[in-house]
């Protein structure tokens, strides 16, 4: 039995042995292979023409009925220019009340000052008045009734401008608050207003008057302003041999047209997996590659997300 089991095990490790060293041939490229790649003096990858900049999906700050459109597809657009516009009927009535409100109480802090003053400049008289009192008293040419209610006024006439001290506060931090909620109501109104971010063109925007937009959900998609580029994935085989400046043909994938020149401007300084046409018949999973951008030469007429074949010159 025991004798057996070493038999197998002997088979068995026998077998890992020679698949591991099969394997390991087959990674393993010749010499003329080698000499092969390095006479190579063109790289085909697959690419994409893309805006230099990522692609945006425009959320919406508000939610609500879409009122009215200002913009649609391939137009270009400026930073902070309206793209749509939501029903903002009572976003408008909540900011023309708290407007109203914010005036009254401007109105009405300006009279608790000037009733303040008032009892201020009353108050300075009276005091002048007590103090010249005191004196008379002094030699007995003033009554002492006189005095004393002459502190009375004075006592009470420092009370009252005390209370209107503390109204006075009270009004001003009424106006503070309204203030921050008639900012805040504008604010809301202006949410209704969808706006571009920054430059661009719009690509997409499936919105139209009278359909509903939820709050944070996608309503257009733009492509901000620059340069129009090509995002290519390069074999492993050749990462190395990739450098910039490198001059490039872009041409369509299976008819040999040409549509524009380029040339290598960037290159991803790690290797990865595919993400760009992943799933195609014949692909290798385990292969990686190496992601560069070419830069279009002149000004072609190209339209964003079409498939190219990059013809690299090494």
């Amino acid at each position: 039995m025991n004798k057996f089991i070493l038999l197998t095990a002997l088979v068995i490790f026998a077998g890992c042995s020679n698949k591991s060293q099969t394997s390991s041939q087959e990674n393993e490229m010749s010499d003329s292979e080698r000499e092969a790649v390095q006479n190579i003096k063109e790289v085909i990858a697959m690419g994409k023409i893309e805006p230099e900049g990522t692609i945006i999906k425009l959320a919406a700050p508000s939610g609500g009925i879409v009122k009215e459109i200002y913009r649609y597809e391939g137009g270009t657009l400026k930073k902070g220019e309206p793209i749509a516009l939501l029903e903002n009927d009572l976003e408008k009535i909540r900011t023309d009340q708290l407007r109203k409100q914010v005036e009254a109480q401007e109105i009405q802090t300006a009279i608790e000052k000037l009733a303040l003053s008032e009892t201020e400049s009353r108050l300075k008289n009276k005091a002048a008045l007590l103090e010249s009192s005191e004196r008379l008293a002094a030699g007995g040419s003033e009554p002492l009734q006189n005095i004393k209610d002459l502190q009375t006024e004075v006592e009470t006439l420092n009370l009252a401008a005390e209370r209107q001290r503390m109204s006075v506060r009270l009004s001003m931090a009424r106006y503070d608050e309204l203030q921050k909620q008639l900012g805040y109501a504008m604010a809301e109104a202006d949410n209704k207003l969808l706006r571009a971010p920054s430059d661009g063109i719009l690509l997409s925007l499936p919105v139209r008057p009278g359909m509903a937009v939820a709050q944070y959900s996608e309503y257009a998609v733009m492509a901000p302003a620059g340069r129009t580029i090509v995002r290519a994935e390069v074999d492993e085989l050749f990462a190395d041999r990739m450098k910039e400046g490198q001059k490039v043909i872009l041409r369509y994938p299976g008819t040999g047209r040409v549509i524009a020149e380029g040339e290598v401007f960037y290159l991803s300084p790690f290797l990865s997996s595919k993400s760009l046409f992943t799933g195609q018949t014949g692909e290798q999973e385990d292969r990686l590659v190496r992601e560069i951008k070419i830069q279009i030469a002149g000004k072609p007429q190209v339209i964003l997300n079409t498939k190219v074949e990059c013809v690299i010159i090494i």
